[in-house]
């Protein structure tokens, strides 16, 4: 029961914590209205821009050519949230939340 529950948070937070964290991050700068609230946003907009594209590309495929870049027939802006919009996201995150914490002693 312990893992039948465990696994089913996981599913929901895998599913909706993109978006969630969209909502959040878009709120968040809507009422502080500073550069690390902006930043923030941002992250949200490449979490859930990269939980997008997993769920609306099919195959996203690559070529190693001094770094991973997409093959000549597809998006590259797909490719770009596919393959780096959750890190950068979450990268970002971290930098606005730090930054924020920084300014004013508290994330709130």
């Amino acid at each position: 029961m312990f893992w039948y529950v465990v696994t089913k948070t996981s599913e929901i937070a895998y599913y909706f914590g993109p978006w969630i964290l969209l909502v959040a991050t878009a709120l968040w700068a809507l009422r502080a209205r500073s550069w690390p609230s902006y930043c923030g946003l941002l992250a949200g907009t490449l979490v859930a821009g990269a939980k997008f594209a997993h769920m609306t590309a099919t195959e996203v495929r690559s070529i190693g050519l001094g770094g991973l870049q997409p093959l000549v027939d597809q998006n590259p802006v797909v490719y770009f949230f596919y393959m780096h919009g959750m890190s950068f996201g979450m990268f970002l995150l971290a930098i606005a939340l730090a930054a924020q914490y920084a300014r004013r002693g508290s994330v709130a």
